[in-house]
């Protein structure tokens, strides 16, 4: 990573069958050098297949930290182990760039300070999108939290499943166990189920009414209500359990 960083123009980086764990202690430097893999270039990391390569953090710092100006394609890849504790958000990965998952799992990330946090498996304040994923077992803050499996400022997500992601919800602002939106995002052909915590359902935010065709949305449960979801605009072909909220 470090050399595509340096290197002009796009590069790509094929990665085979297996478990690779980041071992170099050291948050907070930008460089690739320690702690988490940064990106400050365009750079495409292709796993040999889906659930065969594993990256993981083991919670010495989150996995990717995609710079402003950086380019991240990631597919077949299981992003997992990440840990952010600095309320920077994004325990598995945090965009400021522009970041595309293609076949990914993001999966067992934590952002918590010791009380709060946001994006447990993914922030993003850049351009997202993310086909064909999965976004799981995440969890943000221990007393408040927002997004458990994903913060999104904007983003587009199809063809992806967000479960069993949690958020904080003892005291200050919480809520979206599953995607918190602080700005547009389009939600398409995806499955949002059985994530749990905060005051607002799996689905809700800040700014911008998120846009859901064809998708699940049930099972998520709000330990001060809220339902599935919290205004969202259907474009139709949606199964939401507890739509009480919905609008």
């Amino acid at each position: 990573v470090q050399e595509a960083n340096d290197t002009p123009g796009a590069d790509v980086i094929l990665v085979p069958d297996g478990d690779f764990f980041l071992s170099i202690a050291g948050r907070g430097e930008d460089a690739a050098a320690t702690g988490d893999l940064d990106i400050t270039s365009e750079i495409s990391i292709v796993g040999s297949a889906p659930n065969r390569v594993t990256i993981s953090a083991d919670s010495l710092d989150r996995v990717f930290d995609v710079q402003m100006g950086g380019s991240l394609f990631l597919a077949s890849v299981s992003v997992v182990d990440g840990l952010e504790n600095a309320s920077e958000g994004g325990g598995g990965i945090r965009n400021r760039g522009t970041l595309s998952l293609q076949s990914c799992e993001v999966r067992n990330n934590v952002s918590d300070d010791g009380s709060s946090g946001f994006g447990g498996g993914l922030s993003s304040t850049g351009t997202l999108v993310v086909n064909d994923s999965s976004i799981n077992d995440n969890r943000a803050g221990t007393a408040a939290g927002l997004g458990g499996g994903l913060y999104a400022e904007s983003g587009t997500l199809t063809n992806t499943v967000i479960f069993w992601n949690s958020v904080g919800d003892t005291s200050g602002i919480n809520g979206a166990a599953g995607v918190f939106h602080n700005g547009p995002v389009a939600i398409r052909n995806c499955t949002i189920v059985d994530n749990s915590g905060g005051i607002l359902g799996a689905v809700a935010g800040f700014v911008g009414t998120p846009t859901v065709r064809n998708t699940i949305i049930a099972d998520n449960t709000s330990t001060f209500g809220g339902g599935d979801c919290l205004a969202v605009e259907s474009e139709g072909y949606n199964l939401i359990e507890d739509a009480s909220a919905c609008t």
